[in-house]
Formats: structure tokens, sequence, C-alpha cells
């Protein structure tokens, strides 16, 4: 048996799996991570702040000072803008200067580099008189995989008089993480002419988590209503976008003396890495509070490392923000005596009647009983 074979729908077969091949590759090859966010700015101590690896101490001596740093990401590149206090040297006369970043895309103290898994730095070469940019992956035991390297490098300064030097990290060499901390740093490494000591300086930044971390405080119920000398317990949720840390959450309420006392128990939680936790909310309303409609302020208090400094990275320094929740509070008239007793027959009439009618037919019988009996003896 003879079969027809249509060789233009086997073309048309191919062709698509052809076509669908290189769309599957130039997606691959156009993939963002999905960290996008706008300008955002820390600031940073001035003239105090650097850290001396010889001493072990903070110094304010000369180093390569950080007045703020901006940054955003447009899901390919993470872009930032380092604003220094004194003016950038293209050719620094210090033994050592250096720029960069530290990244964590884990959070672990045991992977990399004192936790840290990718260090990017443009440093100066005193020798050949040129910057050198270079990305490296680090592991724990000190090895490091070189990533990207430039030499003679100078895209990261616009001017010999500027006050600023800007950074650029290509995500896609670490593999596009969804959450990651940096610390910017900056490193001046020089010899004291006058007293021929050697400093080696740097100037940690604040750890900035990417991208930028968001808290959002609910209750449930979203209002409640109460009158004077009744009470209500209110469950309070936080959540928040960050899951590579643990922030610790304190929380606490204004009292009104002359309408309402409030507390949350436990007043001082952790954030797992869920990113979920809900503590309560106890209200009283106070005997002589008048009716009205009260907004009663929730402040939740988030404390989460910003830096950890010295030679080993042990101590650590930590930064609170304050965020607030207003809980609608509808405060009603007091019950009146009708209202009262109402109230009270609805909860108890039933029993009330019950013993109550018990007790009548109990009467009852004997009442009868004594009348039969003297009917008779008549």
């Amino acid at each position: 048996m003879r079969y027809n074979i249509d060789y233009n729908y086997y073309y048309y077969i191919v062709y698509s799996l052809a076509l669908l091949l290189s769309l599957q590759l130039a997606s691959s090859d156009s993939y963002a991570s999905p960290i996008t966010f706008v300008r955002q700015e820390i600031v940073d101590i001035v003239n105090t702040d650097g850290w001396n690896h010889i001493t072990e101490e903070f110094s304010s001596e000369q180093f390569q000072d950080i007045k703020s740093i901006t940054y955003q990401s447009d899901g390919n590149f993470l872009y930032a803008t380092i604003f220094l206090k004194s003016l950038f040297e293209i050719h620094p006369t210090s033994n050592y200067t250096a720029y960069g970043m530290l990244i964590d895309v884990d959070y672990d103290i045991n992977t990399g580099w004192n936790g840290f898994d990718y260090i990017l730095t443009i440093s100066y070469n005193n020798d050949q008189k040129i910057w050198t940019y270079q990305l490296e992956e680090r592991s724990n035991d000190g090895s490091a995989r070189i990533l990207d390297q430039k030499n003679n490098f100078t895209k990261f300064f616009d001017a010999n008089n500027s006050e600023y030097v800007y950074l650029l990290l290509d995500l896609k060499k670490i593999n596009y993480p969804e959450e990651f901390l940096i610390v910017f740093y900056t490193d001046y490494d020089y010899q004291d002419n006058e007293s021929g000591s050697y400093n080696a300086i740097t100037d940690f930044s604040d750890m900035v988590f990417i991208p930028p971390p968001k808290f959002q405080i609910t209750t449930l119920p979203n209002n409640i209503m109460l009158r004077p000398g009744e009470e209500d317990i209110v469950q309070i949720n936080i959540n928040t976008s960050n899951h590579i840390i643990k922030p610790e959450i304190s929380f606490f309420t204004e009292n009104k003396s002359d309408i309402l006392n409030s507390f949350v128990r436990p007043n001082k939680i952790e954030i797992p890495y869920s990113g979920f936790a809900a503590t309560y909310l106890y209200i009283n309303i106070l005997n002589n509070a008048s009716p009205q409609l009260y907004s009663l302020p929730i402040y939740v208090e988030v404390e989460f490392p910003t830096q950890t400094l010295s030679k080993d990275l042990k101590k650590e320094i930590t930064k609170n923000t304050t965020i607030y929740h207003n809980l609608r509070i509808n405060i009603l008239e007091p019950f009146s005596f009708e209202e009262k007793f109402t109230n009270f027959w609805n909860v108890y009439g039933g029993v009330l009647s019950l013993i109550g009618g018990g007790f009548i037919a109990g009467i009852s019988g004997i009442l009868i009983e004594k009348l039969r009996k003297k009917t008779t003896n008549n």
C-alpha cells in the first residue's frame, strides 16, 4: 500500500520547532531579575566612622569618608553613586585606595568572606597608575574566583574635581538573586609621615537591603465598637517583603486617661523568614469615656542589623525604624437601664423563668394538697 506524504506538513512542523527553540533561547538571554526599584538614598556618618583595621577602633583620621549613597535597579543592573566628603583623586597618593561593595546573597556568616559571597572592588594600582574593576566570588576559606575584571578602568568617575564615584553591578554575574544585602565601602591605607604609623581605614555604609524591605501592619478586626467599661482583644498582624533576615519587632500604643487603657502582649517578637508574625492588643474602655470615634495608633519599631564591623566582623550595629497603624474604635453610648435589663433578661431570663416556674409549680402543689386535706377533714 502506498501513502501520499505531504512534505509541506513536515516542513511546517520543523519550522515551528525551530522558531520555538529560538524564542526560548532569546528569552533566556534576556532574562532579568524581578528586583526593580526607583532611586533610594542612605546617609552615612561623617568624620568619625572610619574603621581602622590596625587599631580595631573607629577613627577620625584621614580617609575616603562617605557622605551618602544613592542606588536603584532596572532588573539587569544595580546602579549606585557614592558621594564623598572630599574630592575624588584620579591618581591618589595613598598606599591603597579602593571603592566597592560587599554582597551577601544568603545571609549566612559561614559562606563567603565573613558572610559576603561576592565582592566588587575598584582599586588603584600605585605601580601602574591605573584603576582596576574586579568582581569576585568568595569562599569561606579565602579562595576567590574572578567573575569580571577590567584593567585601566575609568568608567566610574566624571572629573578630577568631582566628589563622587559610581558603581555598576551586573546582576547576571551573581545569578539574579531575588533578595540580597550590600555594604558599600571605601578603603584608604596610608603611612602617617609625622608619627610613622600605618593606617588601614575602611568606611562602611549601613547595610542595604535589596530590594528595599516593606512592612505592613493590619489588625483583625479592622475596627471595633465598644461601650464604657467593655474590653476587647485585637490581633495585630505584621508582614514584610524581606525574607533574608529576621528583624526584631517592638509594639507600643498610646493610653488616654479619659478614654481607654491599652497594651500589647507579647510586645516584642521576631519576624521569621516566612515574613509573617502576629501579636495581640488588649483594650479597655474607661467608664467615664464619652461617645466618639477614636483612632488608636499602634506603633511598631523594627530593629535590624545595618553594619557588621571589626577585623572579623563580630561587632554588629543595628538600626531602628518606626511605622504605625491606626485602629478605629467606635465608642458608643453607655447602656440605659432598660437596655441593661433587656440584655440581662436575654441572657438569664430563660433560666430564671425555668427556676421561677418550678418554684411556683411547687408552691401550688403544696397549697392544693393542704386545701384537699382541709376539705376531707371538714
